[in-house]
């Protein structure tokens, strides 16, 4: 699945991989995400979105089905209010 995400006054294109690797490769400034790799990011967003979403929100996306686990965490993260990133494109997720 190919996306467009609007993150960060930009449009990353790509598969929900390679946008978390882009956004990693944007963000070395970042203590926490230095030297993390895209599959230990989608980990993080994973494990970790108790801190940024709802309860109730992630019981809702863990309702649906995802065709990898970066399509999952890219969902996560388009979701949380705090990251500013939207998908425009390419949703990729089914009941």
């Amino acid at each position: 699945m190919i996306y467009k995400v609007l993150d960060n006054n930009q449009i990353r294109t790509g598969s929900a991989k390679e946008i978390l690797d882009q956004i990693l490769i944007e963000n070395t400034t970042i203590d926490d995400m230095k030297g993390l790799t895209a599959e230990q990011y989608a980990d993080v967003l994973l494990n970790e979105a108790g801190y940024f979403l709802p309860k109730v929100a992630i019981d809702s996306l863990n309702e649906l089905k995802f065709e990898t686990k970066f399509d999952k965490a890219l969902k996560f993260l388009c979701t949380m209010p705090t990251s500013g990133a939207v998908i425009l494109t390419g949703e990729n997720t089914r009941n």
